[in-house]
């Protein structure tokens, strides 16, 4: 039976890539409807992840189309073979997410994971054919790094001296609301988001836990803020300056309530937020 067993996976798994190469339309409706299911087999110790893996397809964020892994790796520039996802439920969302906006713009695909099931799956699969696959939320992650010569190494740590004010600056103001505050290195148009330490848990993963009672209560993120920002400029620079202290502690305070609210986390006190958010717009010249 064993035997009979891994003899129709195998032929089974054979057909679906055959149909999937030569026919991908018709693949995809297959896929829309059993394609969850499919991805099951990879929490499964006894399963042949990586042929199933072949089978599988994701949406891009770059493309805006369903493509295969190995889709994804031809498609890697030659200074990163690694295979970037963002989960959600609304691939709409996910490709708006400030997380992946530093990857779009330098051209670099993130796969958009929707299903339940693909939380799980990537905590027993963390490579496929020897390519590591990674959430973008891992504060790790240095785009910079991958395109920049040694000389722009450099000056980065030069950057990351004259940031240390304001990092501390906002670690000081946030408490133990956070884990600690860094500069994002993947962050273009947005002044800030959350992010977890390689290896930590994923957000999404651990909000469902809580949500099943598995979990007591979620744990503090890393906060990364963009230093090319209008408003996170404002701040450095009062900081420097040692003026309106109370106003950019507010500011921080609600640059990390919108990171929170982006990546689907409760608001820790949403009277103080909505406090914060009217105080500014009293500001605003109506």
């Amino acid at each position: 039976l064993e035997k009979i067993k891994k003899s129709i996976t195998k032929r089974v798994l054979s057909e679906l890539k055959k149909k999937k190469e030569n026919n991908l339309d018709e693949y995809l409706l297959f896929w829309n409807n059993f394609g969850g299911a499919l991805k099951e087999g990879l929490c499964e110790v006894t399963s042949d992840h990586e042929k199933l893996l072949e089978v599988c397809v994701f949406r891009s964020a770059l493309q805006d189309k369903m493509i295969s892994l190995d889709d994804y790796i031809e498609n890697c520039k030659d200074e990163d073979k690694t295979i970037y996802y963002l989960s959600g439920d609304d691939p709409e969302k996910l490709r708006s997410n400030p997380q992946i906006e530093g990857f779009l713009k330098k051209g670099m695909d993130v796969l958009l994971f929707t299903d339940t099931v693909d939380d799980f799956w990537v905590n027993v699969n963390s490579n496929y054919k020897d390519v590591e696959i990674k959430s973008v939320t891992r504060s790790d992650i240095d785009l910079d790094d991958k395109f920049n010569d040694n000389t722009d190494k450099d000056s980065n740590k030069e950057d990351s001296k004259s940031h240390e004010a304001l990092i501390n600056y906002c670690k000081a103001s946030l408490g133990g609301l956070v884990k600690d505050v860094k500069i994002s290195k993947k962050l273009t148009s947005s002044p800030a988001c959350l992010a977890v330490a390689d290896g930590a848990m994923d957000i999404r993963m651990e909000r469902y836990l809580i949500e099943q009672k598995q979990l007591a209560g979620a744990s503090a993120k890393i906060l990364e803020i963009n230093p090319s920002h209008k408003i996170v400029i404002k701040i450095a620079n009062e900081v420097a300056q040692k003026s309106k202290d109370e106003e950019n502690k507010q500011l921080v305070h609600l640059l990390y309530d919108q990171a929170c609210i982006i990546e689907g986390e409760p608001v820790a006190d949403a009277g103080a937020f909505s406090k914060r958010l009217n105080l500014l717009l009293e500001k605003v010249d109506l």
